[in-house]
């Protein structure tokens, strides 16, 4: 196969490029959306603690 090709194997070659990197974009954000769910459920525990913290110490106080 010579470098510039013949015009269907240049379309081969760009296809199969293009699946590969839509197929990267879509790895990525997936492990990017994850991290983004993990960090939220971890934000969603640390509110409520301290929401129940701050509930014991409203109540020890009255």
């Amino acid at each position: 196969m010579r470098i510039c090709g013949n015009a269907f194997e240049n379309k081969i070659v760009a296809t199969v490029f293009t699946i590969s990197v839509f197929a990267l974009y879509i790895i990525l954000f997936h492990v990017i959306d994850k991290d983004l769910k993990e960090k939220k459920a971890i934000e969603n525990e640390r509110v409520k603690y301290i929401n129940t913290e701050v509930y014991k110490k409203s109540n020890i106080n009255r």
